[in-house]
């Protein structure tokens, strides 16, 4: 087994469609070290809040999270690959892939 999620043809042009439609920034995919051409994306930022003992000391997340068309991120690798937002570079630390039309990195770093 190869690995590669099978996209039904439905979903086929909806990544695009939906980047474009509810995108928030440009981005740059850079895979093996080479950029890409520009592609729009949702830019989402999660914040977590987490007790962590009984004297009620809360320790706060943020996580940062960019879904791209699955034809613009397909290629993207964690720990090896970037984005460029804004001329600044983010490594991808996690990929989840819906098996559709999107797919979501989760970046290094504060956005």
């Amino acid at each position: 087994m190869s690995g590669a999620i099978h996209r039904p043809a439905l979903f086929g042009a909806l990544g695009d469609d939906f980047s474009d439609a509810f995108g928030n920034v440009d981005v740059t995919p850079v895979v093996g070290g080479v950029g890409r051409s520009v592609v729009r994306g949702i830019l989402r930022q999660v914040r977590e809040m987490d007790l962590i003992d009984d004297r009620g000391v809360a320790v706060e997340g943020v996580t940062h999270s960019l879904a791209l068309a699955a034809a613009a991120a397909g290629a993207l690798v964690s720990g090896r690959d970037s984005v460029v937002i804004d001329a600044v570079s983010y490594p991808v630390r996690g990929k989840r892939d819906d098996g559709r039309a999107m797919i979501t990195l989760f970046l290094k770093g504060d956005v």
